[in-house]
């Protein structure tokens, strides 16, 4: 469950900070509720995802697995809301840095072989 909540409650606030990277204090706050508004679902499902991969994979391996996971996820959310999917897996590389940044964090003092 720690995982999971890690991912929902940061993984948003990461993909605003990637999106708005080189803009204004004030342009990062406007985008946060957005990003909290369309990164919600494909944080959760990053997570899930990563929660089950934490019991059949090391962790370097599970975070390159959850950064293809989070880039999926995040295309098919863009894709979603924008109703259309049409140049939407450009966006989905906004889901890769949050999703491996997250699984790091969430796996941070576990050994780097299998987890038990």
């Amino acid at each position: 469950m720690k995982r999971v909540l890690i991912f929902v409650l940061l993984g948003p606030l990461l993909g605003s900070l990637v999106v708005a990277a080189p803009a204004s204090f004030d342009a990062r706050m406007s985008v946060l509720p957005l990003a909290y508004m369309y990164g919600s679902g494909p944080a959760l499902a990053t997570g899930l995802i990563d929660r089950y991969l934490a019991n059949w994979l090391a962790l370097l391996y599970r975070v390159i697995a959850t950064a293809f996971v989070g880039y999926l996820a995040t295309a098919i959310g863009f894709g979603i809301a924008a109703g259309a999917f049409t140049g939407v897996f450009l966006f989905g590389i906004l889901g890769v840095i949050p999703a491996a940044l997250c699984s790091l964090i969430a796996g941070w003092g576990e050994s780097p072989s299998r987890v038990s």
